[in-house]
């Protein structure tokens, strides 16, 4: 992988990055002036945006220097999904780290502490980043209103219920549970002292967030938005 390549996507990054500040700026302004077919239709702005932001940061780590090998980044694009791509690439790292290349990532082929490790992190992408991923491929299809089923003959019950529900503090949220979950990941590829240092760091951090997406009230959050406005 070029430097130059790598600048690019660097590049990239930092774009979608902005796309998010300036949708998230408006997604707020939307609530406070209590507009809730603005907010709505800007919700759905924010997530095809964070969908984006999530594989371009992805990107970015398999190319990052001294991380994958080129025929490692072969095999984790080989994966069909995003979230496939997601899963391969926490598999393809932690059998790095712990020089693994073949046996299943579990004791005693690796340490109790690993393996629990390695299922925390695929418990993460399924519980916590898989909307942000999947939903993406539906609203760039256009799929606002009613998120369609893979034949596009009916409507995705599951998603449509969803993608009513979001609202966005806990997309807000699921953006910083994005970042400190690469960080783990970029940790574990690139320096195996700074990862067993700093995992229960990055893990308190991701604990905090998804306890302020359960029990923080979006409704004080949005009041507070209405009544700075009006002041």
């Amino acid at each position: 992988m070029s430097p130059r390549l790598y600048r690019h996507i660097s590049k990239n990054v930092q774009a979608v990055s902005l796309v998010l500040d300036i949708e998230a700026r408006s997604l707020r302004d939307a609530i406070a002036k209590n507009n809730q077919d603005v907010e709505q239709i800007r919700i759905r702005s924010y997530l095809l945006q964070l969908g984006a932001y999530a594989e371009c940061r992805l990107l970015k780590l398999l190319n990052e220097p001294q991380a994958f090998l080129n025929d490692e980044i072969d095999k984790i694009n080989l994966a069909p999904t995003q979230l496939e791509k997601w899963k391969r690439t926490v598999e393809v790292a932690f059998r790095k780290h712990y020089a693994v290349p073949a046996a299943a990532l579990v004791v005693p082929h690796i340490s109790h502490t690993a393996e629990s490790r390695y299922t925390t992190l695929l418990d993460i992408l399924e519980s916590d980043l898989d909307l942000a991923i999947r939903i993406r491929n539906k609203l760039a299809h256009g799929q606002w209103a009613y998120p369609l089923n893979a034949n596009c003959n009916a409507v995705d019950q599951d998603m449509f219920q969803l993608l009513s529900s979001l609202n966005a503090l806990e997309l807000f949220l699921t953006r910083r549970l994005i970042t400190s979950f690469l960080d783990i990941i970029l940790d574990l590829v690139v320096s195996k002292p700074t990862f067993e240092r700093d995992f229960d760091h990055h893990m308190n951090s991701i604990e905090m967030i998804r306890l302020q997406k359960s029990n923080r009230s979006y409704d004080l959050w949005k009041q507070r938005l209405v009544d700075r406005r009006a002041r």
